[in-house]
């Protein structure tokens, strides 16, 4: 697959809107347990927030925990993710500050399956550096 593939990959991964809104949090996080990739990047980007609260993060591949075949280190990527917004009609969804964003110093994405209704922000994690091993936990056992 091309970079250009693999970036618009990662692009539909964490698109977020008023859909998010009705997503159970176990589903959220069973579709999260079970993401065809995972990865971790660093010495990216952060633009927006745009007219759909949406920040957009580009940066390089540091680490491959799983989907080995779509990505690789080194290459570089895009994804978006809330980054404002109203609570409430977010209803209780999480989103990352830009500041927050851009001071983390690697951020885990957790890429859904194809099928998967996209669960946002939670599948976004902001770390102090990039770790040897996935960060995220199942807070419902999956």
């Amino acid at each position: 697959m091309t970079t250009w593939g693999r970036i618009l990959a990662l692009v539909t991964v964490v698109q977020v809107g008023t859909a998010e809104a009705s997503i159970v949090p176990c589903y959220a996080d069973a579709v999260i347990a079970r993401a065809a990739a995972v990865i971790q990047i660093v010495n990216f980007t952060v633009s927006g927030p745009d007219a759909n609260n949406s920040c957009t993060i580009a940066g390089e591949v540091a680490r491959v925990f799983r989907g080995g075949r779509r990505f690789n280190v080194g290459d570089k990527v895009q994804t978006s993710v809330t980054c404002a917004g109203d609570p409430q009609v977010l209803c209780g969804s999480i989103w990352y500050d830009p500041e927050d964003i851009a001071a983390a110093g690697a951020i885990e994405v957790h890429v859904e399956r194809e099928g998967d209704a996209p669960v946002g922000a939670e599948s976004v994690l902001l770390l102090p550096a990039v770790t040897d091993k996935i960060v995220w936990t199942s807070a419902c056992g999956n």
